[in-house]
């Protein structure tokens, strides 16, 4: 049992080779997704791919099984676009990467040229015919899936275009001395014996037709091989000849020459019958002395068999005699010189990323924007738009790249990450920030809340907006955050609704109104209410910073602390024409209110906190108090609009309407002549009319540069509309 593990290890070994030998190439190689990325079954898959691989032992069919793992990849990568899954398209073109640019490794490495020029040829084909798959899956994926094919498709071109370059290398590439096998006469001496050839003073070489001839069957060699030659050097001396038979010794004769002395490598032992290795590179045959009239060009000269014998100088002669074998390895092969050419190396591999440069915006507006950036070199390019699904491509590869992003919200600041990849497919990326413009509503305006109730008199302070709407019976009270687009309901009564749709006021923090008969103060952040009068009540109340004022149904005027609680009474009973006191305004220590004459307003008062001292500044209604300035509906002239400067103590008319408000050098109000908000600089002393459409306005109020009313534009226009809305325009720095 204990080599149970082993014994199954063993058996799964030589299953999956009987499988990778047995199993035809056609079978391995799946053109379907079969097994997606993300399947339990995926790893397996892969494992099986790379064992089977692995077992192959032909190189051939080892790059066309890389080369169809490499297809399943593909299809995978289809199949993920089609599901509009990037991340199983990603994975699978990584893979389908590998294996291709191992396909063409191993096509590279295999020494056949031939062969290796026409797998990388089957390569080549295959990623074109690849491009054409992704191109048509292009058309018909989601939109979110067709930035994946752009970057699979890339992939494809890429590994292409290597197999290309490596199709034309091997193409280039000519045959060696080494490759080019030597030319061999057709009758060869026994591996032992080397021709010894008599120098003399114009020798005929025969050629090897000629030789092969006159061969002579060779005698068997009895003797030890002789050692190796590495080269066959004839001593100089006079014209000597080869003689077939041996020369007497007598006086008249000279002495027989001893054998010609042959330059010798260390002897190699040899057994009999077993010949030496033939040698990878044939020696050069180098002479002791220079032999006239031989080729360099010419094969190697093999002379016809014999029993060895001497050599012996004679008379000088031109013809052969029967030659003397010196025991010894394979003849000298003189090979025909072929010139090599020389391929120059390839170019080194592109591995710098594009620089990108000079990212800027143009015509941005509200809701769009165009990104322009440059790159050191021609790339494609694309935009992310972070915080957002936008992710844009820019086919063309250029240095100079544009791209038009829509969609976008108002006043509002965007990350954006421009790229660029080059032909190489080296990636870069930059990141920069742009704000979109602000809404442009300036004199016709833009609508802030339309509903097919009545929604009126709206009062701004900072980005906060209350207003009274009113979809039945009963007055509510709504808020709006222009900053971060909050909207609530503060007041929603059906029993019980404010007063009139001018009592409540904010301060940027808290919002004070009257419902039924009191007075309640609303904390904006913490939603917390508070009722501020007694069971007496009270009516109009505004507030600044501190403070909250109202008066009574008397017509008395009070005042509350925000801070500490209290409540204090600022005016007396009213008696005489001026019976009581009402609408009152506060801004730091001042109040300003009218008397009640009659029940008509009249008397425009002053009042100082601090000193106690109140005078009347004018004659009117409504009175609105900010900084230095007091406005209100004088009846200094019907309708006139009154500017009062407290620290001057001037007095002056700056327009005809009503329902004036004054924020720090501005005066806006409603005209009865064109039914428009009117705008009044202060400082410049110019006027500007014309906000909205002239459909009527309800109360329009000021803070900084923004300006809101009261529209009934829609409920002219519209029958089911049946009351204003509240409209919003922001005001240019020279108004």
């Amino acid at each position: 049992m204990k080599n149970l593990p082993l014994r199954f290890s063993s058996s799964l070994v030589s299953f999956l080779l009987l499988v990778s030998v047995a199993t035809p190439i056609p079978v391995l190689a799946a053109t379907n997704a079969g097994v997606k990325p993300g399947s339990a079954w995926y790893a397996v898959d892969i494992f099986f791919e790379k064992v089977d691989i692995f077992f192959t032992f032909s190189s051939e069919k080892r790059v066309i099984k890389t080369l169809a793992n490499a297809d399943e990849r593909l299809a995978e990568a289809t199949a993920g676009a089609e599901e509009e899954n990037p991340v199983m398209v990603e994975r699978a073109m990584m893979s389908y990467q590998e294996n291709v640019s191992s396909a063409i490794v191993q096509a590279v490495q295999i020494k056949d040229s031939t062969q290796s020029a026409s797998l990388l040829s089957v390569i080549t084909e295959s990623t074109s015919k690849n491009q054409l798959v992704l191109s048509e899956v292009y058309k018909t994926v989601p939109e979110s899936s067709k930035e994946a094919v752009q970057s699979a498709i890339a992939v494809s071109s890429q590994e292409q275009g290597e197999a290309q370059r490596q199709l034309e290398i091997a193409q280039e590439v000519t045959p060696t001395v080494a490759d080019i096998p030597p030319n061999k006469p057709q009758t060869e001496l026994p591996p032992s014996v080397t021709p010894v050839i008599s120098k003399a003073a114009t020798p005929t070489v025969p050629t090897p037709t000629q030789a092969s001839n006159r061969a002579v069957q060779p005698e068997p060699v009895k003797t030890a091989q002789a050692p190796v030659t590495s080269a066959l050097q004839v001593p100089a001396s006079p014209t000597r000849q080869i003689k077939s038979e041996p020369v007497p010794e007598t006086a008249a004769t000279p002495k027989k020459a001893e054998p010609p002395v042959i330059a010798q490598k260390p002897p190699i032992q040899a057994t009999e019958n077993k010949p030496l290795p033939t040698p990878t590179t044939p020696p050069a045959l180098t002479p002791s002395a220079p032999t006239p009239n031989i080729p360099l060009q010419s094969t190697a000269v093999t002379a016809p068999p014999s029993t060895p014998q001497s050599v012996t100088p004679v008379a000088s002669s031109s013809t052969f005699s029967k030659p003397t074998a010196v025991a010894t390895s394979t003849p000298p092969v003189v090979p025909v010189p072929v010139p090599v050419p020389v391929t120059p190396p390839a170019p080194p591999k592109d591995t710098t990323a594009p620089v990108i440069s000079d990212v800027a915006f143009e015509g941005t507006n509200e809701t769009s924007t165009t990104v322009k950036w440059k790159t050191n070199e021609s790339a494609t390019g694309s935009v992310t738009v972070t915080s957002t699904s936008k992710n844009i491509p820019a086919i063309s590869s250029v240095t100079s790249h544009s791209v038009f992003i829509d969609g976008l919200k108002y006043k509002t600041t965007y990350s954006v990450q421009v790229n660029a990849k080059d032909v190489s497919g080296n990636e870069s990326s930059a990141t920069a920030e742009f704000t979109t413009a602000d809404r442009v509503c300036y004199l016709s305006g833009c609508a802030l809340v339309e509903d097919s109730g009545h929604q009126a008199n709206p009062r701004i302070f900072g980005p906060h907006i209350i207003y009274a709407n009113n979809k039945g019976a009963k007055w509510g009270l709504s808020y709006i955050n222009l900053s971060t687009g909050e909207r609530r309901v503060i007041v929603d009564s059906p029993t019980e609704g404010l007063g009139w749709t001018g009592e409540y006021d904010t301060n940027g923090t808290k919002i004070v109104y009257r419902l039924g008969s009191q007075i309640y103060l609303y904390d904006i952040n913490t939603s917390a209410t508070t009722q501020i009068t007694n069971e007496d009540g009270g009516y109009a109340p505004t507030m600044d910073g501190k403070s909250v004022v109202w008066f009574a149904p008397n017509n008395v005027i009070f005042l509350y602390d925000i801070t500490s609680g209290e409540t204090k009474q600022i005016t007396e009973l009213g008696s005489g024409p001026n019976a009581g006191f009402v609408r009152p305004n506060v801004y730091g220590n001042k109040i300003v209110y009218a008397a009640n004459r009659n029940g008509q307003p009249a008397d425009i008062y002053l009042h100082d906190l601090i000193t106690g001292e109140k005078k009347v500044i004018g004659t009117g209604d409504i009175p609105h108090i900010y900084g230095d300035y007091v406005v209100w509906s004088g009846l200094e002239t019907v309708n006139s609009i009154q500017l009062y400067q407290i620290s001057a103590g001037t007095k002056k008319e700056v327009g005809q309407g009503k329902d004036a408000q004054v924020y720090g050098d501005r005066v806006v109000y409603w005209s009865a002549n064109d039914r428009k908000v009117h705008l009044y600089n202060i400082s410049s002393g110019k006027e500007t009319i014309g906000f909205g459409d002239g459909g009527g306005f309800t109360g329009p109020d000021i803070y900084e540069k923004t300006l809101v009313w009261g529209d009934q534009r829609n409920s002219s226009n519209n029958p089911s509309l049946s009351g204003p809305d509240i409209y919003f325009a922001t005001l240019p720095d020279n108004q």
